[in-house]
């Protein structure tokens, strides 16, 4: 698995990831096909442990190390720059400190003898790791019991056991590699795209012959639906039901695609999605909110614009803001009542 994965990263196919941070912020896009690496989030770390404790466990202290000596979120970043640096100065301390605004208020002398003790033990447990990423007591045990919910709960449970009995297959982090032709709806783009995707559960029926993707998502507020969303994962679940449908044996159907939540605030009550048809649809070629008039673009409509931005080398503002000279129209508003029919 963990060579299908690697392979998986190296491969330098359209994913979802890439779109989604150029719908978000071209720029971002552009680090990414640089090879430029973001920072990490707590975000982000958190749903790696989680991923990692549901479908590789046995590969968990191969990427993580577990202190016992927490820090606050607001000084990670500061300690990460120490990491990153190779070093505890305490002059370089207290610049991080100022520009990732923590305590502003107090002087120098005083950064320096309370910062260094919080975050030397984080800073030698990173070094003595090496390439492994700290993870502190708390977060494990948080998302342990997580994992162990997903793992027993009685919607959730057959998802989460790697198995083949009886014609039901299921298989986690499975790479799907696929070709579609894009055409843009001016006519102006027309071009074979290769896409990778990485899905966490893959169920296959042999009896139905149906395949089923699953993706986990942990949310901390909400039961999840908004954030389906708020982070375009309707564009992941639209390239992945499509990845499947390219690779389906035939004879085969491929399911609208399944989102598994995991909330912080709540463990113990998993909620899932089925993505609906128009929704799956809308992830390809586009559509529009339900509540409004704002047309929210397919993954077919940013392939095309980001080969506009790659073949023009323009970053910083969207395609369409540089073909109307900076101007972004805003037109949310109506003067129609949507309550009267």
């Amino acid at each position: 698995m963990i060579n299908k994965i690697e392979q998986y990263r190296e491969s330098k196919a359209v994913n979802y990831s890439l779109l989604s941070s150029l719908q978000k912020d071209p720029r971002q896009a552009k680090q990414m096909l640089n090879g430029i690496e973001r920072k990490v989030s707590k975000g982000q770390i958190e749903g790696s442990v989680l991923d990692t404790l549901c479908f590789e466990r046995s590969t968990f202290f191969d990427k993580f190390d577990i202190i016992k000596t927490s820090i606050s979120d607001k000084l990670i970043p500061i300690a990460q720059a120490c990491i990153d640096a190779e070093s505890l100065d305490e002059d370089f301390i207290v610049q991080e400190c100022r520009k990732e605004g923590y305590q502003p208020r107090w002087s120098d002398d005083a950064v320096k003898k309370n910062v260094v003790p919080k975050i030397k033990p984080y800073y030698n447990a990173a070094l003595a790791s090496k390439y492994k990423i700290i993870i502190d007591e708390s977060m494990y045990t948080t998302f342990s019991y997580a994992a162990e919910i997903l793992q027993t709960h009685p919607f959730t449970s057959k998802f989460f056991k790697e198995q083949n009995i009886n014609g039901v297959e299921v298989k986690f982090q499975v790479p799907v590699y696929w070709t579609e032709r894009i055409i843009s709806k001016d006519l102006t783009f027309n071009k074979e795209v290769d896409f990778k995707g990485l899905i966490d559960i893959q169920v296959i029926d042999h009896h139905t012959k149906e395949i089923l993707n699953i993706d986990l998502k942990k949310n901390r507020k909400g039961d999840g639906e908004d954030s389906f969303y708020y982070w375009n994962y309707f564009l992941q679940a639209s390239m992945y039901y499509n990845g499947a449908l390219y690779n389906a044996p035939n004879g085969y159907t491929v399911l609208n695609s399944l989102y598994i939540y995991s909330n912080m605030e709540d463990f113990s009550r998993p909620r899932l999605y089925g993505v609906g048809n128009d929704t799956l649809q809308a992830g390809k070629t586009g559509g529009w909110k339900k509540t409004g008039s704002e047309y929210i673009k397919g993954y077919h409509d940013l392939v095309y614009d980001l080969y506009w931005h790659m073949d023009n080398d323009r970053w910083d503002y969207t395609k369409e803001e540089y073909l109307n000279n900076g101007i972004k129209i805003t037109d949310k508003l109506t003067t129609a009542n949507p309550f009267i029919k």
